[in-house]
């Protein structure tokens, strides 16, 4: 906002700064200004008031004020309080009001804060949340978290994973059901996702690609919680949904972190003692040092209870070094975990406010930019065409074999598929469309753009194919085929997308997304790559001999392929490994970490078992 500088005239009249109304914030009250009588007294010395006379008569309560000028008109705001500049009348006898205890304008840019617990959001937050429900919130969150904290993060995956999200579920359904108001059905299909991620997580053990998986589920969770709590959309794969799942998650309870403690001491109508359900709470948490002490004297002084002491301690696989872990981080969690679930419920209904992308980009500067990128992507599709697809597969250049040149280039190919894509996204996104010809030209560019990135998609799988032929499997490579396999129906929406300008690309790509990880989640990634490579190797398909070491740094679903190994091939080098694999599989929780591949596990070990006791039996030289 330009202003003209203020002149240093002594003639011209001083004027007091005009009144700039306060901001309104969402969810807040407009704050009534009211400035001190003497905070600003004396801040204009130059300025200059009539004093009062018959042409100027001070003014009275009751009597209607006169005309503003039409210079003082302007000065003049709605939003100003009709009290800000009224002067209380003066008591019998006392002189009237004079100019330097008159209350002086407020100065440009002041703005009152509304207090915290004024503010519309936190007292519609607070009605929400001292309830029986918010207290419920608070103790279903902290006890949620320690035993996440003490069944997951301890690598005891597997059916533990069920009975969390069930419990969730079963809370989480019961926390957000209002009488009045029904679930959105996106905040119900989450639920095929969730399901299906979970059932994967408790059918086999894929350390590999806990890493995708894992967060996926909780992502998807925590997308859900702010659906039942009634946040509104108009489309879930949006950016607007986006911003909104960020206040709702993070922005907002971290806003009023401080609320599950209000809600642990919130008190009664009367303000005088707490609720009943934490003072059990508090009971049972006093008496836990107590009861520890009670049974390590009775342990002393008993050796059967001692000894069923540890057979408990030992069937429940309790490790006393992290309970301190799990209460601490529990706990830090399970304030997160419950201001997350108070705010979904008891924020501030909002509509979701639009946000539009502003096209920048011109169609001059789009045609040329796209033309000369379309040119290069050719010209590389051409060679990829001549040797891997075309007939000249057997004059590969500088003597390279098959499995080097398939491997020499990879990387790269990915990279240029990431700039691929990106760029398209974004001039489809930029590119402005008051033109209709030029618009169409670069569309048509865009479409050339796809279809030269689906060739290089193709060629990349050609070659990872062709290495995995040579070399055998591994987790890194089979998940660059899923990778690449997620990317080819990208760019086909893609290519779509430049066709149909109405065609929803973010709505498919999202939901493919999701089926790709949900495949994921289902695939037995670690026991396949070792099944591969056993039948690899047993076939005579690979040039490589079974790595031993890299089948044993994979998870326990390796187990019953490396048997199979060994019954046809055995070895000390693989029996070390195969041993090592039943440790991990051991210290394993045989409740928690049950996984439905523990059937074919066990039956391998016990299968390893016996051949390997009988083959060290004939080995025995006799007496």
């Amino acid at each position: 906002m330009n202003q003209k500088p203020v002149e240093n005239n002594s003639f011209a009249p001083s004027k007091p700064p005009a009144y700039i109304p306060p901001a309104k914030r969402p969810g807040q009250i407009p704050p009534m200004y009211q400035p001190p009588a003497d905070s600003l007294a004396g801040q204009f010395p130059n300025s200059t008031a009539p004093a009062p006379d018959s042409q100027h008569p001070p003014f009275q309560p009751g009597q209607a004020a006169a005309p503003a000028a039409p210079d003082q008109a302007a000065t003049i705001r709605p939003s100003v309080p009709a009290n800000a500049g009224a002067v209380p009348p003066s008591p019998a006898g006392a002189p009237g009001p004079t100019h330097h205890n008159r209350p002086a304008a407020p100065p440009p840019g002041y703005y009152q804060p509304v207090p915290r617990k004024q503010r519309a959001d936190y007292q519609y937050l607070a009605k929400r949340s001292y309830t029986s429900k918010g207290s419920a919130a608070v103790f279903f969150a902290i006890l949620f978290c320690m035993f996440y904290t003490e069944l997951v993060l301890w690598g005891n995956l597997g059916i533990s994973i069920l009975i969390l999200v069930a419990a969730y579920y079963a809370f989480s359904f019961w926390y957000f059901h209002e009488p009045d108001r029904r679930f959105s059905p996106a905040a119900l299909l989450i639920t095929i996702p969730i399901v299906v991620l979970t059932i994967g997580l408790c059918s086999s053990v894929n350390s590999s690609t806990y890493f995708i998986t894992v967060p996926s589920l909780i992502c998807l969770l925590a997308a859900q919680t702010a659906l039942l709590g009634g946040m509104k959309y108009r489309s879930f794969f949006s950016w607007e949904t986006f911003c909104a799942l960020w206040a709702h998650l993070i922005d907002g309870p971290l806003a009023f972190l401080d609320f599950p403690f209000l809600v642990m001491g919130r008190r009664d109508k009367k303000g005088q003692r707490p609720k009943n359900s934490w003072k059990i709470f508090l009971g049972l948490l006093c008496a836990l040092p107590f009861v520890a002490l009670l049974l390590w004297l009775f342990a002393s002084a008993d050796a059967v209870f001692r000894t069923g002491l540890q057979n408990l301690a030992r069937w429940l696989r309790i490790d006393w070094s992290h309970l301190f872990a799990d209460a601490l981080m529990g706990f830090l969690g399970g304030i997160f975990l419950s201001a997350v679930l108070l705010y979904c419920r008891g924020a501030l209904p909002r509509d979701p406010l639009p946000i539009k992308g502003k096209r920048i980009l011109d169609p001059l500067f789009a045609i040329p930019f796209l033309g000369l990128i379309d040119l290069s992507v050719l010209a590389f599709t051409f060679v990829q065409f001549a040797y891997l697809f075309g007939g000249e597969k057997g004059s590969l250049p500088g003597g390279y074999t098959y499995a080097e040149y398939a491997r020499q280039g990879f990387f790269e190919l990915a990279v240029a598929l990431f700039l691929i894509f990106a760029i398209a996204l974004l001039a489809m996104a930029l590119c402005k469309s008051d033109r209709p010809g030029l618009y169409l030209v670069a569309r048509l560019e865009l479409l050339v753009l796809s279809l030269g990135g689906g060739v290089i998609l193709c060629s990349a799988v050609k070659r990872m194919l062709l290495y995995v032929n040579v070399y055998g499997l591994s987790v890194k490579r089979g998940l660059t085929l899923w990778f690449m396999a997620t990317a080819s129906i990208c760019f086909l929406f893609l290519a779509a997308r430049c066709l149909l300008r109405r065609f929803p690309l973010v709505k498919c790509a999202g939901i493919t997304v999701a089926v790709m990880v949900c495949v994921l989640s289902l695939f037995p990634m670690d026991g396949f790559v070792a099944r591969y490579n056993v039948n690899a190797y047993l076939a005579g398909r690979t040039e490589t001999e079974v790595d031993y070491y890299y089948l044993e740094n994979l998870s326990v679903s390796a187990l019953p392929a490396m048997v199979d190994l060994y019954l046809h091939a055995p070895s000390n080098d693989l029996a070390w490994a195969i041993n090592q694999q039943i440790q991990d599989n051991d210290n394993r929780h045989t409740l928690w970490g049950w996984t439905i591949d523990q059937i074919g596990i066990q039956e391998s070990i016990r299968l390893f078992r016996q051949t390997a006791g009988n083959q060290s039996s004939n080995t025995e030289t006799p007496f």
